[in-house]
């Protein structure tokens, strides 16, 4: 059986939480990833408020040609974002290039989170066309 190929994303929001604990979330990702027989091949810091959108590494991920990369390992959902539209907005995008989210803290593709994030957002969506 191939094994999932995917990128480690890890992010923190300042600049003094760079060394220390982006090291330790990476080596969870790692972790995990070895535990699910994921093959890591790539993987990406950042650093930068959660409510902030501007995500250059995971457009870097977006990119990637789904051979490449069928995943994004991330801690838990909030890595993405903060704010649940923004955060939907990655996850589809991601599904729609081919990749899938997938959280080490809510085990595998977020889905309690991701579920109440899109039903958040698709009523906030339909409530807005009403106006």
């Amino acid at each position: 059986m191939e094994k999932l190929r995917v990128a480690l994303y890890a992010r923190v929001a300042s600049a003094d939480q760079f060394g220390t604990v982006l090291d330790l979330q990476e080596r969870m990702l790692e972790t995990y990833a070895k535990e699910q027989g994921y093959e890591v091949v790539a993987k990406v810091r950042e650093t930068g408020s959660g409510l902030c959108c501007n995500r250059p590494g995971l457009n870097w991920i977006l990119e990637m040609p789904c051979q490449e990369v069928q995943g994004v390992l991330i801690k838990s959902l909030d890595r993405v974002g903060r704010d649940p539209v923004e955060t939907v907005g990655w996850k589809r995008q991601l599904e729609a290039s081919g990749k899938k989210l997938l959280c080490v803290e809510e085990n595998e593709m977020c889905p309690a989170s991701a579920d109440l994030y899109e039903c958040l957002v698709e009523h906030f969506e339909t409530e807005q066309k009403g106006l």
